[in-house]
């Protein structure tokens, strides 16, 4: 069907005057779950939903499950990298190699190992030594009389 030459497009440009008030309570009160934000903007709970997911904004069912997820996560995007990896070309694996190296996979990797509690060793033997070091126990510091 063709549009009329001197008709007006009437579909909406941004968010509705609820959509807005949506958006307002759950950027001013993260805290708050669909249905008291639903409550507060009196509408309804999927419609709560559907404006949060149509501007990018996370239910707090969305930020949960990735909280309980994250490591998968990390590990599903290291996959995604390495399967878009192998699709480039001999010159396009070349190119990305001399300008990123691979960091993308190697943060993916890292974060991987900090969620599963991989990474965390390293940072505990180093509160250990500050701790020891303010409590006075750290023999080095004790045998140069440094305070």
């Amino acid at each position: 069907m063709k549009k009329k030459a001197n008709s007006v497009d009437t579909r909406q440009k941004g968010p509705t005057d609820k959509q807005l008030v949506i958006l307002e309570t759950k950027g001013g009160h993260p805290e708050l779950t669909v249905r008291e934000i639903a409550r507060l903007a009196d509408t309804t709970h999927p419609h709560v939903i559907r404006t949060l997911q149509k501007f990018g904004l996370s239910t707090r069912r969305d930020v949960e499950l990735f909280k309980a997820n994250r490591s998968s996560v990390f590990a599903g995007i290291q996959g995604d990298l390495v399967k878009t990896y192998y699709t480039l070309s001999d010159e396009q694996k070349q190119k990305l190699v001399q300008r990123r190296g691979l960091v993308d996979m190697g943060i993916a990797y890292d974060k991987e190992r900090l969620e599963e509690g991989l990474s965390t060793e390293n940072v505990l033997a180093v509160i250990a030594d500050l701790e020891a070091i303010r409590e006075g126990r750290n023999p080095i510091i004790k045998d140069t009389g440094i305070e």
